[in-house]
């Protein structure tokens, strides 16, 4: 379940209250007697549907694709993939056996028969590797999210720069973190650090609220590109970094506190058992927003 923001309504619902307004007007300006006034609005007309869908996830070639339905109003559904296969379903997945860009069309029916359309193109693109790990040299294990710095200066050494973790610290978080790591430890300064890795362009930052998809994992991991995420505690947050991916979805992780561990994947929310150390829970893991 990958995620991308919901788009933007086609018909705002300002719009179609105004011309719900104009109707009712209009009745009004008829001089018919309407003792129902009291009680509100009723009658037997059913609601304007609109048609709205997203797409879940990255779509790869010979996996199930994931369609979002958030249609208004709507009593049936019917669809084109763009493949030469149809669904009534209300939150259909649909296989594809090529790649390529394919035109989706959701057509949506009220009770009354009145019909709404949307119709959007959807990129379907080839499977990532069925495993690869990044080369990346081990952070120490540490108490403090200074190391951070560290992870940064790591992820540029493997692309090939030079560069020395008390100044990212130095030019990025105001404080020498090498010099006075306390300051750098406290979780205020936590948002700091994370922004700071980013500016270096080394790692991908999915932006979503939503748990962080395998799809979209696997595919930044085989462009060589480590991941951002957050690990959930309840009321405690902290972000770690994919490294790599195997063919049994165990996921290679590197935690600033704790080093590198692995863990699998589990259903549809990344699960990662650490043990030791305070960390003997099961982590959620969370899209960097």
């Amino acid at each position: 379940m990958s995620f991308f923001p919901r788009p933007f309504p086609t018909r705002p619902f300002l719009a179609r209250a105004f011309h719900r307004y104009q109707g009712f007007a209009a009745l009004l300006a008829s001089g018919v007697s309407l003792p129902f006034l009291a009680c509100g609005i009723t009658g037997s007309e059913s609601p304007t549907p609109e048609a709205q869908f997203w797409v879940g996830c990255r779509a790869f070639k010979d996996s199930l694709t994931e369609f979002n339905n958030q249609s208004y109003a709507a009593a049936s559904y019917q669809w084109d993939f763009g493949n030469g296969t149809t669904s009534t379903e209300a939150t259909p997945s649909v296989r594809y056996a090529d790649t390529g860009t394919y035109v989706v069309r959701l057509v949506c029916k009220n009770s009354d028969g009145v019909a709404d359309e949307m119709v959007d193109t959807i990129q379907v693109f080839s499977p990532p590797p069925p495993s690869m790990i990044l080369d990346v040299q081990q952070v120490p294990m540490g108490d403090h999210d200074a190391l951070w710095a560290t992870v940064a200066a790591t992820v540029l050494r493997y692309r090939g720069v030079k560069v020395d973790p008390c100044t990212i610290a130095g030019d990025y978080l105001g404080s020498d973190c090498c010099k006075n790591p306390e300051a750098c430890g406290d979780f205020a300064t936590l948002d700091q650090i994370e922004r700071a890795i980013l500016r270096f362009g080394g790692l991908y930052s999915e932006q979503s609220q939503a748990p962080l998809s395998w799809e979209s994992l696997r595919e930044q991991i085989a462009q060589h590109r480590p991941v951002v995420a957050w690990l959930r505690k309840p009321g405690y947050y902290y972000a770690v970094m994919i490294v790599g991916y195997e063919a049994d979805s165990t996921m290679h992780v590197l935690d600033p506190r704790n080093g590198y561990f692995t863990a699998p994947y589990a259903g549809t929310t990344v699960s990662l058992p650490v043990q030791g150390n305070a960390y003997d829970w099961i982590h959620s893991l969370y899209c960097f927003r």
